[in-house]
């Protein structure tokens, strides 16, 4: 794919960069047809969708860090790095990823972000 496309993420700011977006949403973000997400899923150039365990229905879901890192070329845990340093203020100690997770999951609205979807 030559140019990637610009995303929009008004709306989705607070939302943790670990949590998904369904087909429509990333559509939307994107300023793509929900078919586009699904011929560029289909010639797998978008990440991969999340599993569908967690997720019930005919219903894709990508999450969010992959699909910015894919956008910005970066790494989709620089990504979630990023967000945490955002979000979370003063920023605790964290060891790894898992105990932000935990703290954003926990402490949502002490933070003022979107309670994840996990």
């Amino acid at each position: 794919m030559k140019n990637k496309p610009t995303a929009k993420w008004q709306g989705y700011e607070k939302r943790p960069v670990w949590c998904s977006v369904t087909s429509r949403e990333l559509a939307r973000v994107l300023n793509v047809s929900l078919q586009t997400i699904n011929n560029w899923k289909m010639r797998s150039i978008l990440p991969e969708c999340e599993p569908s365990d967690a997720h019930k229905g005919n219903v894709n879901h990508y999450r969010i860090s992959k699909i910015r890192a894919w956008l910005e070329e970066k790494d989709s845990e620089e990504i979630e790095w990023e967000w945490i340093d955002e979000f979370i203020k003063p920023a605790p100690p964290f060891a790894d990823l898992s105990q932000a997770y935990y703290v954003v999951k926990v402490c949502h609205n002490v933070y003022e972000v979107e309670k994840p979807l996990i």
